[in-house]
């Protein structure tokens, strides 16, 4: 899979390596005196990858965790909204969102699993909840057995 720009779509790219900054030690030599010209080496080694087409610079380690970021959600999503179908009795129309997706994705488990999966995670959820508002009630009544 070539890699692309992610505002044009361009295959026409180029990736550069940063390297010193001059304008960085020059102003971390005035603030901190001659230890602070190692500033100019923060960042260096950094990879910047701009399109040819279009200009847009991006740097392509945080564009891949955006990219897994947002696979992670959108499976996150997917499952609950089978489970949510499967919940409310419309278990043809939840096995069908799941098809949808298995058939792309050979490696997915079966339905019973992916409904398993997100059953658990919201109970987990509605758990983790429950810690929370006990944990908030437990510091509010120390706050009020500290002050009197």
């Amino acid at each position: 899979m070539p890699v692309t720009c992610p505002k044009c779509k361009s295959d026409q790219i180029s990736a550069q390596k940063k390297g010193f900054s001059g304008g960085k030690a020059l102003a971390g030599a005035v603030i901190a005196g001659p230890v602070g010209a190692l500033a100019g080496t923060h960042g260096s080694g950094k990879v910047i990858v701009t399109c040819l087409n279009c200009g847009h610079n991006w740097n392509p380690i945080s564009r891949k965790k955006q990219e897994v970021f947002e696979n992670q959600v959108s499976e996150l999503t997917w499952k609950n909204q089978i489970y949510s179908l499967y919940k409310q009795g419309k278990k043809e129309e939840a096995e069908n969102l799941f098809l949808s997706k298995s058939e792309y994705s050979p490696k997915l488990p079966d339905f019973q699993a992916v409904v398993k999966d997100a059953e658990n995670e919201q109970n987990s959820q509605y758990i983790l909840g429950v810690f929370m508002v006990i944990g908030i009630i437990l510091a509010v009544i120390f706050l009020v057995w500290l002050i009197n």
